[in-house]
């Protein structure tokens, strides 16, 4: 499937090759070692969403991504899941419509994702910071001669409670099982990661591509959307495009014909912008970091 002109880059929107690489060799621990009970799509949340955790954190530990790549996956993440138009679907609409539905696949994902930030913080600070989320996953996933039962949300939560209170794993319940959203604290990865709010919308491209790919010709102009304030209206001859589709952090560039002179447009293509938490990083990250990120 790696052709010689494959690009091994990193990435940091969590798309490159080694980002892939990370996630699937996490799943012979997540998955192949410690497996989900049927219905799998119930517990994808911890062996597809804990896993995208691990993928960004054991490439940074191991020195195969620097801070910024990691970072930029940790608010790619974050965003994604604050933007996603399903984040409040419950467990059972995972379970149906996983195969049937491209956001509802992804839901899992960025869920557990985001619910492994808040398990990892919760244990450091009930434990004074002596233990992470890696001292749960270790307990759980160290070799046996007897391989463990396999795990659903209810014996996973319940080993979650272990290591935190009922309280807190029944907070993580409501989430991860009824859809309750999640509101991180911009101060939940303190003194390592600096939180902040930035408005972000979902990607919108804000015409119908399809339509001006046929006629060169700009149609389905949204009124008020990102391309509308840059200028783009219906009818404008469209000379040519670039857009990273559902990347709603580069900006999509249109160029339009008029009067024999080409101009160029060029815009977010975003939605509607919701306050989302992203973290940044100082220069030199205290060297406690280490067991933190």
């Amino acid at each position: 499937f790696l052709t010689p002109k494959t690009d091994l880059a990193v990435r940091g929107d969590g798309t490159g090759v080694t980002w892939l690489l990370s996630h699937e060799l996490f799943h012979l621990w997540n998955g192949h070692r410690y497996r989900l009970a049927e219905p799998e799509p119930l517990g994808y949340w911890f062996s597809e969403g804990f896993t995208n955790f691990y993928a960004r954190r054991l490439l940074f530990r191991a020195g195969l991504v620097d801070g910024r790549a990691f970072v930029a996956n940790l608010n790619d993440e974050v965003a994604r899941y604050a933007l996603s138009p399903v984040k409040d679907e419950p467990a059972a609409r995972v379970a149906k419509d996983f195969w049937k539905n491209r956001d509802v696949e992804k839901l899992p994902y960025l869920r557990g994702d985001v619910v492994a930030l808040l398990v990892d913080a919760e244990i450091r600070a009930v434990s004074n910071g002596n233990k992470g989320l890696d001292d749960l996953m270790k307990e759980l996933l160290a070799p046996r001669r007897v391989p463990p039962p396999n795990v659903t949300p209810d014996t996973f939560l319940a080993r979650i409670a272990s290591y935190t209170s009922d309280a807190f794993a029944e907070r993580i319940r409501k989430v991860v099982v009824d859809g309750a959203p999640v509101t991180l604290d911009p101060k939940l990865l303190e003194p390592c990661l600096h939180g902040h709010t930035e408005p972000i919308g979902p990607y919108e491209l804000g015409f119908d591509e399809p339509s001006a790919r046929k006629s060169h010709l700009a149609a389905g102009v949204a009124p008020g959307s990102s391309a509308y304030r840059a200028g783009l209206r219906n009818g404008q001859r469209m000379v040519s495009w670039s857009v990273h589709r559902n990347d709603f952090r580069t900006p999509a560039q249109v160029v339009i014909e008029e009067g024999g002179v080409n101009r160029t447009l060029s815009y977010l293509p975003q939605g509607k912008v919701v306050p989302v938490v992203q973290f940044t990083a100082d220069a030199t990250l205290p060297a406690s970091c280490g067991k933190v990120l």
